[in-house]
């Protein structure tokens, strides 16, 4: 049969103006050095278009500061205000940041990419250093001042070094800014701004030794640059042509990813790919080490005031440490993958959806599977599979032959886990391992149930679980091989003799012509399953494994690349993909309902809806990655969305919306009516997280972003009297007795400002009127004073009795000058509307007698002082 239709164009479908891709996840939180706060309570990243706020308390991300629209390359603190930062960008600005209220102050435009940004630590007379690039493949380093208004060109810009690199470890300021330390190649370049003069040094111990980082002492003339066979190299006289003095510490044996010195200056800390953390004593070779940190360390930071220290992981991990060597912190987004082999497929298990926590699983760290919650933006925890701690190789260039993940599936309830491990080192036999994992209730946890050695004798090319229907159908699981089989996989009750536990067993086995079997799926109602071979689809029943029909879906060079069953009311299509189209069949009559030439890498159905989504590269090389959503039914598109991705779509997955979370249903039906139930998400190769959104939900997002002000900051005495006072203000007076709530509010704000330290309070005049106002009565209330004369209190008061009394008259003074201002306003406004307006509503203001009895007598002059003022 002929295609029905060509490739759907972009003006064909619902493509809207408005929508927009936005990354959900997936950006390095550690491709750029991180910074600390001046108080250290803060810990500030790169993420993508925008600078992430992480609390080092409670481990939250309490803020977004979003602003730039291109890559955030810098973070520094602001060298005249500790409580701003600036961050630069691709985007060829600098932006001023109140971190605290995330408010951009200032703006500072440049006419040039920034890849790096410097900024000395002088106050007095600060000065700033950028990266930008001078050729096709060369970078500088220049200087140049912030003007005072933003609106102003930035001033004094000139070249300081040539010929430099563009990564923020590969350069370094030292003593207040003084001078300027860079390495490139075995040569370490340092620029001295007091003398104007620059000095070169070249290692010349192995001509294939390369310099990775530097790092300067923050109060002596000494820089500690790392080399690629592991060494450090402490340098003294450098600006000095004959007389350098070098001292070598030797413990890495791989390559230095990042080195820091301490605040002092009396330790200095160094990271590579072993995976340890080593603390080096300054001017002597004794060293302390945190060893197992899980992966590759590139950036190592330490906090102003010592008291933690940060590394950067090539896994997207930033971890604190004390300085004792414990781990007391962990920011973590998306796990990327880092060994060299998953570049070109970081995630081959794909993206699945765990049925119980709706969260994001896929590939995380070496053997282990990741969950990752969408709604937080954060890593939620690892399930270690294959049970293997990484260990890093001894050459770079042979890496070690790991244990790979390859396949992964739950069933509906996700009480099932299904995973596929492989390892091949091309020596010894390979090894293929299938693993069931049973989720437990009470321990919240997944349980190893069944292993299966060599399911397949080839590599496993899908694995699927049947629906469970109404849970009536025995739990049943598919996997297809290269080896020309599929099988099927129940689950039957062990072997021993209480038979109280089971097991997975394999049930069936199936083969079609002794072609290599490929893709597969299961109908909705789980009654039917589809398998290719080749370039042939064949339809069994997966109880009674009986062949039903076969299709023809292309030439014999084809193969079957994608199989999707309808859903809902197209239950009865099927569509496939080959190596350049994608077909729909009609399963009633068993004929080709139409056909589109396509080269699609992606498609994914969604669980709750008709839709289904298509991602191919384009019709040509510079068309970029296109998205297609369609129903199966309809050779017409719903919807496209052309340059999805810059990188390479590897990737997709429909995620079912959560009502409760996502109240913007409504503008999706106009804008987006496909993402009504469910959402599709779209990873790449560069391991970024996509999604398709509209204009106005991005900056609705934004604001909410904005608005959530974070608790975790401490705040001071003051400012708890001040919120603690006005919310009770605020709340409903009517829940407590009259004469309860006239002395509760100045009874505890009395005892909120005695328990204060002196030292910390305010000016007293500030105080005064605050205080006085939580004593007030809201108008509109009749009250009357109640005096009960009890002879056994005023033996027992006494002087303080006395005192106090004073304390209330000379309240009530104030309090009467205020009420008088009260009467006058009333009586014009309720002089026309009643004969009651003649009465005047009077407010008073008591101590409470019981806190002024436990006070000694010096506090209690002491309040009455401060009031009589």
């Amino acid at each position: 049969m002929e295609d029905k239709m060509s490739a759907p164009t972009a003006h064909e479908g619902e493509r809207s103006s408005k929508t927009v891709v936005v990354s959900r996840g997936g950006t390095s939180l550690v491709e750029f050095r991180p910074l600390f706060s001046q108080d250290a309570k803060c810990l500030f990243c790169c993420a993508g278009h925008t600078v992430k706020v992480y609390s080092t308390v409670s481990g939250e991300c309490v803020r977004e500061l979003r602003g730039h629209t291109d890559t955030v390359t810098g973070v520094k603190q602001h060298p005249k205000n500790r409580l701003q930062i600036l961050s630069s960008s691709l985007d060829q600005s600098i932006i001023q940041w109140d971190y605290s209220d995330g408010v951009a102050l200032k703006t500072y435009q440049l006419n040039f990419p920034i890849h790096v940004l410097l900024v000395s630590d002088s106050s007095e007379s600060p000065a700033y250093y950028a990266v930008r690039k001078s050729s096709s493949k060369s970078f500088e380093l220049v200087q140049f001042h912030l003007p005072r208004q933003a609106s102003d060109k930035v001033l004094h810009l000139r070249t300081v070094l040539e010929r430099v690199r563009k990564e923020e470890r590969c350069l370094a300021l030292g003593v207040l800014g003084e001078y300027i330390a860079a390495v490139q190649g075995r040569t370490l370049i340092v620029h001295s701004f007091k003398k104007k003069l620059t000095k070169h040094h070249i290692v010349d111990v192995d001509q294939y030794l390369k310099l990775t980082c530097v790092a300067c002492h923050p109060t002596e003339y000494c820089v500690a640059t790392g080399a690629s066979n592991g060494k450090i190299l402490l340098w003294w006289n450098f600006l000095s042509s004959s007389n350098v003095v070098k001292t070598v510490n030797h413990w890495h044996s791989l390559p230095v990813g990042g080195l820091c010195f301490t605040a002092e200056g009396s330790y200095f800390l160094s990271g590579g790919h072993e995976c340890v953390l080593v603390k080096w004593q300054y001017n002597s070779h004794h060293k302390d080490f945190r060893p197992r940190l899980g992966a590759p360390i590139d950036h190592v930071i330490c906090s102003h005031d010592n008291t933690l220290y940060a590394t950067c992981h090539s896994d997207n991990v930033i971890q604190l440490i004390n300085p004792g060597f414990k781990v007391v912190q962990l920011y973590q987004g998306l796990t990327q993958a880092h060994l060299p082999h998953h570049k070109h497929q970081p995630a081959p298990v794909g993206l699945l959806v765990d049925p119980r926590t709706k969260a994001l699983v896929t590939n995380g760290k070496p053997g282990h599977l990741q969950f990752y919650s969408l709604h937080s933006d954060r890593h939620l925890y690892n399930l270690d599979i294959v049970q293997q701690n990484y260990v890093s190789p001894d050459n770079l260039q042979r890496p070690l032959v790991h244990t790979e993940l390859e396949k992964a599936a739950f069933d509906d309830g996700g009480d099932w886990l299904a995973t596929v491990q492989r390892r091949e080192d091309g020596e010894t036999a390979e090894e293929i391992v299938l693993k069931f994992w049973q989720f437990m209730k009470e321990s919240q946890m997944f349980v190893l149930n069944t292993t299966v050695d060599l399911p397949h004798s080839d590599v496993i090319h899908t694995l699927k679980f049947r629906s469970h229907g109404n849970g009536s159908r025995t739990p049943l699981c598919l996997t297809t091989s290269r080896d020309g089989k599929f099988k099927i996989w129940t689950l039957v009750e062990d072997s021993d003799i209480y038979k109280t536990s089971s097991c997975w067993n394999c049930e069936s086995v199936g083969y079609y012509k002794e072609q290599a079997a490929c893709a597969a799926d299961f109908s909705e109602d789980g009654s039917l399953l589809g398998v290719g071979f080749g370039h042939t689809l064949t339809l069994w029943d997966p109880d009674t494994n009986a062949l039903k029909t076969t299709l023809s879906c292309g030439d014999e060079g084809d193969e079957i690349k994608h199989i999707a069953f309808g859903r809902q009311l197209c239950c009865h299509l099927l569509v496939c993909t080959t190596n350049n189209k994608l077909l729909v069949w009609n399963l009633l009559s068993c004929s080709l309902l139409w056909s589109v030439g396509l080269k699609a890498e992606v498609l994914v159905a969604d669980p709750l809806t008709e839709h289904m989504a298509v991602v191919s590269d384009g019709q040509d090389s510079s068309a970029g990655w296109d998205l297609y959503i369609f129903k199966p039914s309809d050779a017409q598109p719903l919807y496209h969305h052309g340059n999805l991705s810059s990188s390479a779509v590897i990737g997709a997955i429909f995620i079912p919306n959560d009502h409760k979370k996502d109240q913007r249903n409504l503008e999706l039906n106009k804008e987006l009516s496909w993402q009504k139930e469910s959402k599709l998400y779209i990873f790449n190769r560069k391991q970024e997280l996509l999604s398709i959104e509209t204009e106005r939900d991005e900056k609705a997002d934004i604001t909410k972003e904005q608005s959530q002000v974070h608790q975790s900051v401490p705040q001071t005495p003051f400012s708890l009297l001040l919120s603690r006072n006005r919310k009770r203000a605020a709340l409903s007076s009517t829940a407590l007795p009259l004469e309860a709530r006239r002395s509760q509010g100045g009874a505890e704000g009395l005892q909120e400002l005695l328990r204060t330290p002196a030292h910390v309070l305010p000016p007293v005049n500030s105080l005064c009127g605050t205080f006085i106002k939580t004593l007030l009565l809201g108008k509109g209330k009749k009250t009357r004073v109640q005096e009960e004369d009890d002879s056994d209190s005023d033996d027992q008061s006494g002087d303080i009795s006395d005192q106090s009394e004073s304390d209330s008259e000379s309240a009530m003074d104030v309090s009467e000058q205020t009420n008088e201002m009260c009467v006058h306003k009333t009586r014009s406004q309720d002089k026309m509307e009643s004969a009651d307006s003649e009465k005047i509503w009077r407010t008073e203001e008591v101590i409470d007698e019981n806190i002024l009895e436990k006070l000694s007598g010096e506090k209690v002059h002491w309040v009455s002082n401060l009031f009589n003022k």
